[in-house]
Formats: structure tokens, C-alpha cells, sequence
């Protein structure tokens, strides 16, 4: 009778230990964009921009093995190298595990498609990555006390391009100036920040996806050099584009 209990015993220990193997396994799936946007950053091709694919929810020890990592059109994008975060996660548990996430760096030149392939243990996982021609993802932007020629509506400033830090004037001192954006057509705002490291002044909102938003800068000096920078996605597509500007 004790062997039997015993027998039985060793039965359920190995059945829970394959559920507890079973339940890590699923938990650890490997998560990443089955497919992405990216977009050239400027109009016109010669220009290299760089973007990246995150590959996350691997457990200590597996990675994005680097000698597996190909592009099917190296011509539009090729990999460039892999970061990697290790960290520790807690589930609602409290129980913590190590966790790792890995960067894919990509490095693209012009409009097209490439399968992005790499390996996690012998498993292989593909990304399609799209590369769509520059669009200008602003259709009005007006800060106090600046124009473009005889215009307020700076959004001109980024119809070739939105990631140089194109320079805006500051015609004269503005008092409580404000900045105020809208995105173009199918296009939504995630976030805008101001830096002024002169006036030690940083103000950031995130707008939840608006198509609108204002923001207060304080007193805006000339020649100030302050940073702006308006983060916006395409709707459609996921596709995301970083207007950067430098006010002077």
C-alpha cells in the first residue's frame, strides 16, 4: 500500500512540475511586431535613417541570436547590431523572474519591404518591414512670436523633412507664449515637449492621440535655443514620425 501511495505520490509531482513547464513556456512566448511601418524622414533617397524592432518576454538566458539576424532586402534596410536590457519583471503573483528584451537596430535608405528574420534558442521569427516615402505629418503649427516669411502657420518648415531641427526665429521676447499643433489628415499627436536650457524650463504632454493640441511655454526669449519636439502616428499604419525644431 505505501509503495502504491508513494507511486502515486511521484505521479502528481511529475504532473504538476510538467503544468508548472508548460504554464512558463506559455508565459514566455516570444512577443514582437509581426509587421512595422517606418518612414523616410526626409523627401527625396541618399538619406540613411535608422529604426529598430523589439523583440521582449524572453527569460533570462534566451536572446535574438545576432548571427541569425538577415534582411531579405539589405538594398532597403539592413541590421545594424542588437542592444539588449536585462531586468527583473513581477507578475501579479509577486513572483519575480529575470526577463530580457532585445533591440534589433535597422538601418533603411529608401521606399520598400524586407523580411526581417532571427532566431530565439532554434526557433526563427519573421517581421515584415515596411519603409513608406516622407509625408509631412504636421498641417499647422503656430508658437508665439514666430513666423514663417509673412506666415504663422509654420507647418511649411517641415514639408521635406522633419528630423534635421529645422530653426525657427523668434521675432521678439513673448510673454506666456503658447505653442499650438495640428496633425494632418489621418495622423494623430502622442506627445510634445519644450527645453529651455537657459531658462531651465521643461515642459512636456502627452495628448492621448488628439489631433490637437496646445501647450504654454512660459516667457520665450530671442535667441533662446530651445527645443521643440512633436511625436505623431499614423493612424492607419502605426507608423510613427519625430518633427524636431530649434528656436532661436
Amino acid at each position: 500500500m505505501k509503495r502504491i501511495l508513494k507511486k502515486s505520490f511521484a505521479m502528481m509531482l511529475a504532473g504538476l512540475m510538467l503544468c508548472m513547464m508548460l504554464s512558463g513556456t506559455a508565459e514566455a512566448a516570444v512577443q514582437y511586431p509581426k509587421t512595422k511601418t517606418l518612414y523616410l524622414q526626409q523627401k527625396g533617397s541618399g538619406n540613411w535613417y535608422y529604426g529598430s524592432l523589439s523583440v521582449s518576454n524572453l527569460v533570462a538566458g534566451e536572446t535574438v541570436l545576432k548571427s541569425s539576424v538577415k534582411s531579405s532586402n539589405p538594398a532597403v534596410m539592413y541590421v545594424t547590431g542588437i542592444d539588449r536590457n536585462i531586468y527583473i519583471s513581477q507578475d501579479s503573483d509577486g513572483e519575480s523572474r529575470l526577463e530580457e528584451s532585445d533591440l534589433i537596430n535597422l538601418h533603411y535608405t529608401r521606399t520598400g519591404t524586407s523580411k526581417i528574420s532571427f532566431k530565439v534558442g532554434k526557433k526563427t521569427y519573421t517581421s515584415t518591414v515596411k519603409v513608406l516615402p516622407y509625408v509631412n505629418p504636421v498641417a499647422q503649427l503656430t508658437i508665439s512670436g514666430v513666423k514663417n516669411g509673412s506666415s504663422s502657420n509654420l507647418a511649411g518648415k517641415t514639408s521635406r523633412g522633419c528630423n534635421q531641427n529645422v530653426t525657427l526665429k523668434v521675432g521678439s521676447t513673448q510673454k506666456n507664449a503658447v505653442l499650438s499643433v495640428k496633425a494632418a489628415s489621418g495622423w494623430k499627436i502622442t506627445y510634445v515637449s519644450y527645453y529651455n536650457k537657459r531658462q531651465n524650463v521643461s515642459r512636456g504632454c502627452s495628448s492621448r492621440g488628439a489631433s490637437s493640441l496646445s501647450m504654454r511655454l512660459g516667457n520665450l526669449n530671442t535667441g533662446t535655443g530651445a527645443n521643440v519636439y512633436i511625436d505623431l502616428e499614423n493612424i492607419k499604419t502605426g507608423g510613427t514620425l519625430n518633427c524636431s525644431y530649434v528656436l532661436r
